[in-house]
């Protein structure tokens, strides 16, 4: 899912951007069907159908330890921006290095 904002200036006072920033909001490519370039084709329909906007700043977020999520991102030309730090219940650990999985029927 992709978000487009259009003259929003959160940006402006750290990075020049176009009136229109993207942002991949949701991308998810099921565990058993990674790895056979899904994402990758994924990443570039997007490219392409912002580029057919007018939209050149896109951003996409991943969680620090989804190392998947980051190197597909990485060779799709995004660079670390900014970290969100959070804190968690004393004692508590991450399920997991990504997002829970939905079980389908």
């Amino acid at each position: 899912m992709l978000d487009i904002a259009v003259g929003r200036d959160d940006f402006a006072d750290t990075w020049p951007t176009g009136n229109a920033v993207a942002e991949i909001d949701v991308m998810a490519v099921r565990a058993d069907a990674r790895g056979r370039g899904i994402g990758k084709a994924l990443l570039a329909a997007a490219g392409r159908l912002l580029e057919a906007r007018g939209v050149s700043d896109c951003c996409v977020g991943a969680i620090a330890g989804n190392a998947g999520a980051i190197r597909l991102y990485a060779s799709a030309g995004f660079r670390p921006a900014w970290a969100e730090m959070v804190r968690w219940t004393p004692g508590s650990k991450p399920k997991s290095s990504g997002m829970a999985q939905a079980k389908t029927q």
